[in-house]
């Protein structure tokens, strides 16, 4: 047998779980039983190590065997030839144990393994281990340890009364079972001299309600020390040896060797039973009583190096000598054994008398510090009691079944709350940190951002158990995980040190027991445009709880057919296909690479815009105000977060009215929520927060356009205008209640089918459709920019209209948009300066001096009250050069931006020395002016 150093062992123990220390022992959990604090290592001589289990009574040789069939190795083994070679019999045996309902509650593994001696010899030999339902955490559930210890409880429970067999084990319950015959068993198994049955008040009723409750113990010691242990709790044990059948049976010999023979029930039935006496047992002179008396006992087991429990006749007379130490001698004192021995009977009788005399008896031999080691033994017994007391305390917690598996250290996750085994005076005790069990469950880490979140699961008292993602800076911090307290968790500032300390240590001890995924924290495209959230399922979405609103609206109502069949019908006139089209034509932007931008309908109260939104929210989700429908109502700030969230989702909002400047201008906006990235942010801490990013279309509404002619030429490319006259509004008569209503309860079904028709078809059609969009909206004098986004809503009117309306509506053409779109000239900064300058002249004539030649006499024209701006001749305006300054700016440009423009369209005549303005002198004084041509702007 190989042999493990201590520093190994110890290693070993504690992979297995929580140890703790004892005396010179480490304890911890038995890979043979399963048992978490009662298997025992030491050192020994030459640093071997030493180890047995007080549960189950297993030795060094099945502990190691044990550890060894779990994978474990010693990194320096020594052995000894004469000791056996382990032989391993393939696969393993698990064992059911079910309650008194029939829910399975755990399993009993046994794995047999040959022990083949030098001289070529075999012994069969046994590995037995305790696994959850699971099959993956080992150990018994906490539940169970202590109320269930019967194999065929359920069918012990059910049964009529009538007969029931009492076995060894469960290989010989199920060779009965199998034909037809009650038969149960312990799971603790049988050894020599020991109790190793433990029944409940319920179990020893179950069993004693049948007629005839039969034992047929195995063929050896141990077997006849188990029908002892079982004759405490059957008042009326009958007893069947199993060398009544087989008059030849071997040692260890059992009953389901005796069915492998070919014994058959009928023989069974008939076999002659009689009731159980002590003086059957052929071993009970040897045992001098099944078992043994306290005080003897504990006085026996520390004289002697066996097995603790065994009971060697020829130690009754030295436990005798031990205590009376009237006749000690000073090797007596000095025998360390001896001295622990009595030292044990004293405390454990608490005999006054008895250390009386034990100090007298030392006086007289003038032998020292008798008192002071008897105070050492003194409080090591106490602590050990203490650990004792613990240990009991630990064994009655109801565990949280969740938390199986789980290193926990010092904590116990218990369903009402997490304790904690704190040190007191030198002693452990357990002390209540928080009121509800709370666990991680899963470590996120964003594909995006790169940051690490935990998944947090908490149950509080009489309320369904929650799941919710958190940063990993709020869980870490007793200040902010304050916040959590607006989640429902029971945090406070007396406990938030405790919990966060407790969330560290499980997080840093179960890293690889804690699901690691993937994560991300918006919806839409992911993964090279290959998932689409929240419809992939296996998308993980890491924020949800701050959006949490919108995230809620994305769902489903009615059947996709219904709502496809009545929108089919209904979408008849243009510019509400538009609309649709640029919901649907949202999601494909970043497939072909376009730019966001916002498609806005304006127009008079009545006209049919909200109804028109609601449509187009009904595609992705509950299109209530408040739900998808959003209100503008808000700062840029949280409508770029919304758009962030959405990511390509489009974002669908009314009352545009609400974000317009202190100017009454949406520039700011426009181009703030086109940019497609928010604006970079620090935290608390000064790094930088991760950026949103989103490629969507902005479907807005309000009562006035958000572009005029102040606006800047990048605002003006990025909106798409769509007027609304009263005369002439999108729904007639209650055909816009009647739209209302239906998406009201029907919506969110469209979403998913385009999006599975999208992956079906591909992205390069896509793009091959939008770039043939694009081509021929460019031939129509329309700006770039204009011309992409407006080939995404004709791009997505053919996907709806053919992936998702199969046909029942015709696609929007080129012409059906182009008039909604701007040209060169109107996007051009230059011209709609030119132009509202020019109009501004014509509006102010009594404000510039000229000349009017009749044919017969020429008039002279004075300006009256008032600033003269300059002179008007035919064809053109001299103009003060800060008059026009000012003018410009008090419409939105400036002289130096637009100059050059004019210079190169004719409609500002330079200087002879190239100046964009001339120098003229009006009464004496030399002024600045510039030339402007009234003529029509060339083209």
């Amino acid at each position: 047998m190989a042999k493990y150093l201590y520093e190994d062992a110890e290693s070993v123990l504690k992979s297995y779980g929580k140890t703790e220390k004892r005396g010179k022992s480490l304890v911890g959990a038995c890979p043979v039983c399963g048992d978490d604090h009662h298997l025992y290592i030491s050192r020994g001589k030459n640093g071997i190590c030493l180890t047995f289990c007080q549960k189950c009574k297993a030795g060094a040789k099945e502990i190691f065997a044990a550890w060894e069939n779990d994978g474990h190795k010693p990194t320096v083994t020594t052995s000894n030839t004469n000791e056996p070679q382990k032989e391993w019999t393939p696969g393993a045996t698990w064992y059911p144990y079910k309650d008194e309902t029939g829910e399975l509650a755990f399993y009993k593994k046994r794995k047999e393994y040959y022990e083949i001696f030098p001289d070529g010899t075999k012994e069969r030999k046994k590995a037995i281990s305790f696994w959850h339902a699971d099959k993956i955490t080992k150990g018994q559930p906490a539940e169970y340890k202590n109320a269930l210890h019967i194999y065929n409880l359920h069918e012990l429970a059910t049964a009529e009364p009538g007969t029931v067999y009492i076995v060894e084990g469960e290989k010989c319950a199920n060779s009965l079972t199998k034909n037809g015959i009650l038969a149960i068993t312990t799971k603790g198994g049988a050894n020599i001299g020991t109790d190793t049955v433990k029944l409940t008040a319920r179990e020893t009723e179950l069993v004693n309600r049948h007629k005839r409750i039969i034992i047929i113990p195995d063929n050896d010691e141990a077997g006849w020390s188990y029908v002892e242990a079982w004759a405490k709790y059957v008042p009326n044990l009958l007893l069947l040896d199993v060398k009544k059948l087989n008059l030849d049976a071997p040692n260890k010999y059992d009953i389901a060797d005796w069915i492998t023979d070919g014994g058959n029930v009928a023989e069974l039935e008939q076999a002659e039973v009689v009731p159980y006496s002590k003086d059957l047992s052929p071993y009970a002179g040897k045992w001098n009583g099944a078992f043994i008396s306290n005080a003897r006992k504990k006085v026996i087991d520390l004289l002697t190096d066996s097995e603790p429990g065994t009971n060697e006749p020829d130690l009754e007379a030295q436990a005798a000598e031990v205590l009376d130490p009237a006749e000690w001698q000073p090797e007596d004192f000095k025998d360390g054994k001896k001295l622990r021995a009595i030292f044990n009977c004293i405390y454990a009788n608490d005999d006054d008398d008895l250390l009386e005399a034990l100090k007298n008896r030392a006086s007289d031999l003038k032998i020292s510090r008798i008192s002071q080691r008897w105070v050492k033994y003194r409080d090591e017994r106490k602590k050990q009691e203490s650990a004792t007391v613990l240990a009991r305390e630990i064994n009655s917690l109801d565990i949280l079944p969740e938390a199986a598996g789980l290193k926990t250290g010092p904590y116990h996750i218990t369903t009402s709350g997490i304790i904690k085994e704190v040190e007191n005076k030198d002693a452990l005790q357990l002390v209540d940190i928080f009121p509800a069990p709370v666990l991680p469950v899963g470590i996120l880490t964003n594909i995006e951002t790169g940051y690490v979140k935990t998944r947090l699961w908490w149950k509080p008292a009489n309320r369904k158990a929650r799941e919710e993602i958190f940063e990993n800076r709020i869980l870490a911090d007793k200040s902010k995980i304050l916040m959590l307290a607006d989640r429902g968790l029971p945090v406070d500032s007396l406990n938030a040190l405790d919990l966060v300390e407790y969330l560290s240590v499980i997080r840093a001890k179960n890293g690889a027991a804690i699901p690691n995924e993937d994560s991300v924290s918006s919806l839409g495209w992911h993964n090279n445009n290959e998932t689409f959230a929240p419809y992939d399922q296996e998308q993980i979405i890491d924020n949800i709880t701050e959006n949490i609103t919108i995230y809620r609206s994305i769902k489903s109502k009615g059947t996709f057919e219904e709502w496809a069949d009545f929108m089919a019908q209904r979408l008849t006139d243009k510019r509400l296909q538009i609309v649709m089209a640029a919901s649907f034509g949202s999601v494909i932007l970043r497939l072909v690479g376009a730019l966001p931008f916002i498609l806005h309908f304006w127009g008079k109260t009545g006209t049919g815009k909200t109804v028109a939104l609601m449509a187009a929210a009904s595609v992705w989700g509950n299109p209530e105000a408040g739900a998808y429908l959003r209100s503008m109502d808000a700062t840029t700030n949280a409508v770029m977060k919304l758009a962030g969230f959405l990511r390509n989702l489009p974002v669908v909002a009314d009352e545009m009215q609400t974000v317009r400047d202190r100017e009454g201008d949406y520039d700011k906006f426009i181009m703030r929520v086109t940019e497609g990235i928010e604006r970079g942010r620090l935290n608390a801490d000064s790094s930088l927060k991760p950026l949103q990013e989103w490629s969507t279309i902005f479907i807005t509404s309000g009562e006035e356009p958000i572009v005029n002619v102040k606006s800047g030429a990048g605002a003006v490319n990025r909106v798409i205008e769509v007027e609304l006259e009263p005369d002439a509004p999108l729904f007639l008569g209650e055909m816009g209640n009647e739209v209302a209503n239906f998406c009201r309860e029907h919506y969110g079904t469209a979403g998913p089918e385009l999006i599975r028709q999208i992956k079906k078809l591909g992205p390069e059609l896509l793009k091959e459709a939008y770039k043939n969009c694009s081509k021929n909206l460019m031939q129509n004098n329309i700006t770039a920019k204009q011309a992409l986004s407006a080939a995404a809503i004709l791009t997505g009117s053919r996907i709806m209209c053919n992936l998702v309306f199969k046909g029942k509506l015709e696609p929007l053409q080129t012409c059906d948009i182009v008039p909604y779109l701007k040209t060169e000239l109107t996007v051009d900064p230059a011209e709609r300066a030119y132009s509202t300058l020019i109009n501004l002249f014509a509006a102010n004539r009594n404000r510039f001096e000229s000349k009017r030649d009749t044919g017969t006499m020429i008039y002279e024209y004075e300006p009256g009250q008032g600033e003269t701006w300059g002179k008007f001749f035919d064809g053109g305006y001299f103009v003060n050069k800060s008059i026009l300054e000012r003018e410009l700016q008090n419409i939105g440009f400036r002289f130096d931006a637009v100059k050059k423009a004019w210079a190169g369209k004719g409609y500002l005549k330079k200087s002879s020395q190239g100046y964009y303005y001339h120098q003229r002198y009006e009464q004496g004084t030399r002024c600045d002016y510039v030339y402007l041509s009234s003529e029509p702007a060339k083209t």
